[in-house]
């Protein structure tokens, strides 16, 4: 009777693993018959996604909003992107940066000798402004597709294709990554083996800034495309990457996309051949295993305390024992929200300031974090504050009459 009870709660226990691991198939208005839906990605708050909607007669990047039942919103073309330019081109691989205000793609024009680079369009007022090629240090000779923003903006992974005479049958990149230094992008580096072993494409970094999910084609090339996961050890060292067994099977799976928790993974997977050939969307959730570490997010207001107008403002996150500024971001210009992670496991001092404006500052410790935490901090700073003083002899205490000098505390000059 025990080994009975015993065996049903086995059964019960592995159908709950199952169940949580099902890979699910977006609705429509997402994936349809009508068309094919190509390099997806969610943004890292998971209320955006971004894709190719291919036919047989075109391919148009969308853009399509959560809404507030869980159901994602008809898709709406951007057409900054779609018709900007009245000669044939392609595009491949768009992602969000971390705040979704700026998208990055990849753009290569129909002609002979044209070759894949890396585009970015910026959200002005609510609306995209023109696309822009980015630097040129990045683009090359080559095909420069699959980029992605670090979420501390600090790091710029992409992929650059190459010849594999292991895997004839695939076109094969390497992913690599470029490093802003005093605001310029760096010479590209290739991330080291284990990572680049195969043909390998689409690099995802995680909230936590050191887990990496991307697509690759190594060992057995008759499995095709599959997901893998990695961490990073250090800045030049990652531990081997494991595919998402739970995923990774004969079709196809590839553009990953991991919103703010890292619970659940969204990506492309494809069956079939030429006519033939379905690209859809699906969500899964991550087992444990796969997960990247746990962040905390914090998202807000900048604003003027005596308007409450919007503040463009930077804000430092800093290693208050060494004062090095681990990274910086800036507020939004027009509605002043900021939006960044920190990893779990150290301390921080938070530094808000602005020219010609007070200054905020504040800690946090994230060294008992155990699950993702999302805290919500609006920040007021003034221009002026009017100070009282009174002016007294030290030893009796009587008021005195006397010159008050106001200095700059970083410029050291006086102010009047």
């Amino acid at each position: 009777m025990i080994r009975l009870i015993l065996l049903k709660l086995l059964l019960v226990f592995s159908i709950g693993i199952i169940y949580s691991q099902k890979q699910i198939k977006l609705p429509s208005p997402i994936n349809s018959a009508n068309f094919q839906t190509i390099s997806p990605y969610v943004s890292y708050d998971g209320n955006k996604l971004i894709y190719i909607q291919k036919t047989k007669n075109s391919e148009v990047l969308v853009e399509s909003s959560r809404n507030v039942d869980g159901t994602w919103s008809n898709p709406i073309s951007i057409d900054v992107v779609n018709a900007f330019d009245s000669i044939k081109y392609f595009i491949q691989s768009p992602v969000y940066s971390q705040d979704a205000n700026e998208i990055f793609f990849s753009l290569k024009y129909d002609k002979k000798g044209a070759n894949f680079d890396i585009y970015s369009i910026k959200r002005l007022n609510g609306k995209w402004a023109e696309p822009e090629k980015i630097s040129k240090i990045i683009n090359s000779s080559k095909n420069e597709t699959d980029p992605f923003l670090s979420p501390d903006g600090k790091l710029f992974y992409f992929a650059r294709n190459y010849e594999n005479n292991d895997f004839k049958k695939f076109d094969c990149y390497k992913i690599f990554v470029s490093e802003k230094k005093e605001g310029e992008w760096q010479k590209p580096v290739s991330l080291p083996f284990p990572v680049n072993a195969g043909c390998d494409r689409t690099p995802r970094i995680a909230a936590d800034n050191k887990t990496l999910f991307f697509t690759s084609v190594r060992n057995d090339a008759k499995l095709g495309y599959d997901l893998y996961f990695t961490k990073k050890i250090n800045k030049n060292a990652w531990f081997s990457p494991d595919p998402i067994d739970t995923i990774s099977n004969i079709e196809d799976e590839s553009f990953p996309s991991i919103p703010l928790s890292g619970e659940k993974l969204y990506f492309q997977k494809g069956s079939g051949k030429g006519k033939k050939r379905n690209e859809s969307i699906f969500e899964y959730n991550i087992p444990v295993q796969y997960q990247p570490e746990k962040t905390v997010h914090f998202y807000g207001i900048v604003s003027d305390l005596n308007d409450n107008s919007p503040l463009a403002a930077t804000i430092d996150i800093v290693d208050p024992n060494t004062s090095i500024v681990l990274f910086s971001v800036e507020t939004n210009e027009i509605s002043g929200e900021y939006s960044f992670f920190l990893q779990k496991g150290k301390q921080y001092r938070i530094d808000v300031f602005r020219e010609g404006f007070s200054h905020y500052f504040f800690n946090y410790n994230t060294k008992k974090l155990k699950k993702f935490t999302e805290v919500k901090k609006d920040i007021q700073l003034y221009p002026e504050v009017n100070l009282v003083l009174n002016i007294y002899d030290n030893e009796i205490y009587e008021p005195l009459s006397a010159e008050i000098l106001v200095f700059d505390f970083v410029t050291k000059k006086h102010k009047s």
